[in-house]
């Protein structure tokens, strides 16, 4: 987008922006208790585990509000948001971007206390995905989606919009992999000379993105990760949250989405991905096609807005993506 065609839409989008930031004066929202601390040992799990659970972090009227809101977005998106193979809902990118109940959840403040340790930075929501059903996404980590620097301020913060059965294909994580020897791009292109090649040809051309070679490049990486799965001792976790419940995972934890067993089952429920405000960040692209010398392309630029003074990135409005696409997790 262009800056013009950017500023145009900035300015469309001022009456919501205002008027939300009335409503939170005059009836705010609140998710997540604001004057929760972690623990020692939240901090302890945290660094041995990569992950940490906040149990009924997220308040059931504000959960149950963004369900109802939920299911009339989609009654008003319908073509949009449901699969016209299976009539289920497909995921919505960035549904807080039109709905600010979305936004009070994804910015729950016990998240963000527990953030803004882990990053040593304020936190800052980048984007969210809302889900109807399991993904059955593939093993992999968010690191390879939202390269940032320093590599520990990115985080997922999955909110359970319902109580996650075993059979619906719940997020999964792999207990520890935070700790494993980080893996690049540029590892896989070495053990995959023909990909390699066809990287440096067309990087050289400096013609971007090329999304294609940088879908290869992470269909790849995909398959060297489920190879070090399947060399380690490394289960595959389910995470059964009940509602309410908010899941919390470090950048570089492998996670996914497990089969749905029973395909009648939902699996309702929201992620938000977070940065700190400090931190550069880079996409899958330039992850994947500039591993080795990701530091000299420029990083990503973002408008930033706050909200009682809880920052996110200004996103036009929602985005609509097929499932399955491998792009966007859990």
């Amino acid at each position: 987008m262009s800056r013009v065609a950017t500023l145009l839409r900035l300015l469309q989008s001022a009456p919501r922006e205002l008027s939300w930031a009335l409503a939170d004066r005059v009836r705010p929202l609140h998710v997540g208790d604001p004057a929760w601390v972690p623990s020692e040992q939240d901090k302890q799990h945290w660094r041995a585990h990569g992950w940490v659970l906040l149990r009924g972090s997220a308040a059931l009227p504000a959960v149950d509000r963004l369900q109802r809101e939920i299911e009339l977005y989609r009654r008003r998106h319908r073509e949009e948001t449901t699969s016209s193979k299976t009539a289920e809902g497909l995921r919505i990118g960035l549904l807080h971007a039109a709905n600010r109940t979305s936004r009070e959840v994804a910015l729950n403040d016990q998240a963000r206390t527990f953030l803004r340790w882990a990053f040593a930075d304020e936190p800052v929501l980048y984007g969210s995905l809302t889900f109807d059903v399991g993904s059955e996404q593939e093993p992999h980590v968010d690191a390879s989606f939202f390269y940032t620097r320093p590599e520990t301020s990115m985080a997922g913060v999955w909110t359970a919009l319902e109580d996650i059965a075993e059979d619906a294909g719940p997020l999964f994580y792999v207990d520890r992999s935070h700790s494993w020897p980080r893996l690049t791009a540029a590892e896989v292109l070495a053990e995959n000379p023909a990909l390699d090649a066809s990287v440096r040809a067309r990087t050289a051309t400096g013609v971007e993105p090329d999304v294609e070679l940088s879908d290869e490049v992470y269909a790849a990486y995909s398959a060297k990760i489920a190879q070090l799965l399947a060399t380690r001792p490394a289960a595959r976790a389910p995470a059964l949250l009940r509602k309410g419940d908010v899941f919390i995972w470090h950048p570089w934890l492998v996670h996914g989405g497990l089969p749905r067993i029973d395909r009648a089952l939902t699996r309702r429920s929201m992620v938000a991905h977070y940065i700190g405000a400090s931190a550069k960040m880079w996409n899958q692209q330039d992850f994947f096609l500039h591993g080795k010398d990701i530091e000299t392309r420029a990083a990503l630029r973002f408008i930033t807005l706050s909200s009682r003074g809880r920052r996110y990135v200004w996103h036009p409005a929602p985005a609509h993506f097929s499932m399955g696409d491998g792009h966007f997790e859990a």
